[in-house]
């Protein structure tokens, strides 16, 4: 089953690089009908072991095509998961997926005041990057596949921070310090420095707070976060670093049993803010008017424009590609992101889906699964401050990661209750760590 479901999903990836997107389509289906013949005693094994490709923003049918692997993969998982995954859905995971409801009601208005396709098929889209990933992580999790999807990730991760480490290597190598400039990777798909790093600071935040259930020792954790943050600090991304700094703060605080590595983090943590500090004053410094910092200042203006032309509801999502406007970028701002786009009725139920999620996820489940769930979630709110929020899988990651902590103290609670599962869903083992696979 797994050389079906690896070849399978491989053969998709690579079809999706040459071929448009009519053919890709109809490669995914085949490739995924393979797949599911093979894991129809287990679909959600199909959502395990396609980790790796959910990572990935890789066009289908090139560059030009609005579908990333990504999207395109999330959205077969849901319905598999949707249509054949485990039942119940839980307390805490019903919650969540409300409060992305909540949000969707909020946004609808903006859809029926600003009538254009990409705004419709946004709205969806926005939906499949929360409860799709939520849905798929915690099916994941609570068939007991938690250690296998995350290391999953962090496996994937870490080949992607030591190849952005060779480019930055072979940029010194050709010029010294003075020629090491943003880094852009071609393989194994296209990225440039903000995707490259806030997809290691995604794992990082993983492997630092070394929940029990991840089965990781400290000796594979601590020289992986050091691999995983020195390829973001490489990737020059700041609003990586910055997540990072807050996401450890947090755990820190939250986990008493993690003091002393806290106390040994202290100084990377506080050089890591500083840098970050000296090179937005470095650009504040700079005679050129067009760097990132200056063209952000313009952005936010202009953002703020767009914003005024219809406050309440805003100008719909993706407005910038209507060309309807004169302005034809996406904010890089989340609160000006969803303002300039919903308005103020999407900006509202924007604050209490994200704020929900990390009040369900800090109240309802205990430090070992919801610390770390937490932590991805406020990452990303954190980035968001300093760029664009609504990106493919810089959304949709931390929500899979929280989906997955969820799923694993459901399936740890339903374990420790045989009695509650029905013949055909009894644990084989119950381990207090982590119990064993539950089997159809």
């Amino acid at each position: 089953m797994v050389v079906v479901v690896i070849g399978s999903l491989a053969l998709i990836a690579a079809l999706g690089v040459v071929l448009p997107v009519a053919g890709v389509v109809a490669a995914t289906v085949l490739g995924l009908a393979a797949v599911l013949v093979a894991a129809r005693s287990e679909p959600v094994a199909l959502a395990v072991w396609s980790m790796p490709l959910l990572l990935s923003v890789q066009r289908l049918g090139g560059e030009d095509a609005s579908l990333s692997m990504s999207d395109a993969l999330l959205f077969v998982l849901f319905w598999v998961v949707a249509l054949l995954g485990p039942r119940p859905l839980s307390p805490v995971l019903r919650s969540l997926m409300w409060l992305t409801v909540v949000y969707q009601a909020a946004t609808i208005l903006t859809v029926l005041v600003n009538p254009y396709p990409s705004n419709l098929i946004e709205w969806f889209h926005t939906w499949l990057l929360t409860a799709a990933a939520i849905l798929v992580g915690w099916a994941a999790g609570v068939r007991g596949y938690a250690t296998k999807a995350l290391t999953l990730l962090i496996l994937t991760t870490a080949a992607i921070s030591v190849l952005t480490l060779a480019a930055v290597a072979q940029m010194v190598a050709q010029g010294g310090l003075g020629a090491v400039v943003e880094v852009y990777l071609d393989w194994p798909w296209a990225m440039h420095k903000n995707v490259i790093g806030t997809l290691l600071a995604f794992t990082a935040i993983v492997v630092y707070a070394r929940p029990p259930w991840l089965h990781w020792p400290r000796w594979a954790t601590t020289p992986m976060f050091w691999l995983l943050s020195a390829g973001m600090a490489a990737s020059q991304s700041r609003q990586a670093i910055i997540s990072v700094v807050v996401a450890v703060v947090l755990i820190a605080l939250r986990q008493s049993s993690m003091a002393r590595r806290s106390k040994a983090i202290v100084v990377p943590v506080f050089a890591a803010m500083v840098g970050v500090m000296l090179m937005v004053v470095a650009q504040f410094s700079e005679a050129n008017a067009f760097n990132s910092v200056y063209q952000r200042m313009d952005w936010y203006a202009q953002s703020t424009d767009v914003w005024l032309m219809n406050p309440w509801f805003g100008m719909g999502n993706r407005w910038w590609y209507t060309g309807l406007l004169n302005e034809e970028f996406q904010p890089p701002q989340a609160i000006l992101e969803v303002l300039s786009t919903t308005g103020i009725f999407g900006m509202i139920g924007f604050v209490i889906m994200l704020g929900g999620f990390m009040v369900v996820l800090w109240y309802r489940l205990p430090p070992e699964y919801g610390t770390l769930a937490v932590a991805v979630v406020l990452a990303r709110v954190v980035q968001g401050q300093l760029d664009q929020f609504w990106v493919t899988v810089q959304v949709s990651m931390p929500l899979l990661i929280a989906g997955i902590c969820v799923g694993a103290y459901d399936w740890a609670a339903r374990s420790a209750r045989p009695s509650d599962a029905s013949p055909d869903e009894q644990p084989e083992t119950a381990p207090s760590s982590q119990p064993a696979l539950v089997t159809r």
